[in-house]
């Protein structure tokens, strides 16, 4: 009889109970509203020693930050300051071995792991744009044709004569990299711009991703040799100054105490 009525119950203590949070509680009092959660857009394992000093060189951040390794191939940014949080979010895009970071503002109650981490900023040079149409309403229709437009550099815009315009753009990694755009004229002429990119990373030839070259493209395990042919390059890259400059005493432990003045020497 017992084993009777057990059978037609439904409900499993799964499913039974429920465990109300109470967000207004801390869930980790380790963390903080300044947290980013990042990946590098590789599966190469990197050396975590030397990214984080990279990192910490670059950002230099008035009240420090500590670093945290986590799974799922993710890092956990805590700053102790909402403007160098901000910095960072704003600033970029930031590379380590030529690797992109994207980066997500982390709140407590987030799964690291499920978070999304598909997009990031970078300035793109829009060569060849006609006598005239050098204007941030042209800017935003190129940018969100690219990617999602950011912002407008008015002052690299500004003057009598410039060689390219200039906007930030918020690019979608899933997607190639846009080479060029034809844009047709109100005179009904046709032209045809192209893009440069700052401070890009490593990205594929053959289908224009970025996060891995050529030589481990997936086309390759899918396609003959002769469907598959470069339509990227180097091209795509705008020349800019590289430079470093490397001392890591902004680092913190989780606490936010100093961990010392460690000196370390990188290349750009």
């Amino acid at each position: 009889m017992m084993d009777s009525e057990l059978g037609k119950l439904s409900i499993t203590r799964e499913d039974h109970d429920e465990l109300v949070w109470d967000v207004s509680e801390d869930i980790d009092s380790a963390l903080n509203d300044y947290c980013l959660v990042g990946k590098f857009l590789t599966d190469k394992t990197l050396d975590f020693t030397a990214m984080r000093n990279r990192l910490v060189n670059l950002w230099r951040p008035g009240k420090g930050i500590h670093i945290k390794d986590i799974p799922s191939n993710r890092y956990l940014f805590k700053f102790f300051l909402s403007v160098d949080m901000r910095r960072v979010l704003d600033g970029g895009p930031w590379t380590f071995d030529n690797f992109h970071l994207v980066l997500h503002h982390y709140k407590p109650g987030d799964i690291p792991a499920t978070i999304p981490l598909n997009h990031f900023a970078i300035w793109v040079q829009v060569h060849e744009v006609p006598v005239g149409y050098m204007s941030e309403r042209i800017g935003v229709q190129l940018g969100n044709a690219i990617g999602e437009f950011v912002s407008y550099d008015h002052v690299n815009n500004s003057g009598l004569w410039k060689s390219y315009m200039r906007i930030r753009v918020r690019l979608d990694v899933r997607l190639p990299l846009l080479r060029w755009k034809k844009i047709r004229k109100a005179d009904a002429g046709l032209v045809i711009i192209r893009f440069q990119y700052e401070r890009l990373g490593v990205f594929c030839y053959l289908c224009g991703l970025i996060g891995h070259t050529d030589v481990f493209c997936p086309r390759l395990f899918h396609e003959s040799e002769q469907e598959v042919k470069p339509k990227w390059g180097v091209w795509l890259k705008a020349p800019v100054r590289r430079h470093a400059q490397v001392v890591v005493k902004w680092l913190r432990d989780e606490q936010g105490m100093a961990l010392g003045n460690t000196v370390s020497m990188f290349q750009g």
